[in-house]
């Protein structure tokens, strides 16, 4: 199924992770490593919403 609209999501902080530890879950937990930090000091909220664009990129323009 594709994607035709904007999406809304919100940022958030303390995901919980699976506990079964896969390959998959081991390479989205090293991405996400340190985003906490990095919303902090970019001033982002905890819940703050950004729209994602109907084909999939975050617009940084927009979300500013």
């Amino acid at each position: 199924m594709s994607v035709t609209g904007w999406r809304v999501h919100f940022t958030h902080r303390d995901l919980t992770w699976p506990r079964e530890e896969t390959p998959f879950i081991r390479g989205f937990s090293a991405l996400s490593a340190g985003l906490d930090l990095r919303l902090d000091d970019l001033g982002v909220p905890d819940g703050q919403p950004f729209l994602i664009r109907p084909a999939g990129p975050y617009d940084v323009t927009l979300n500013r």
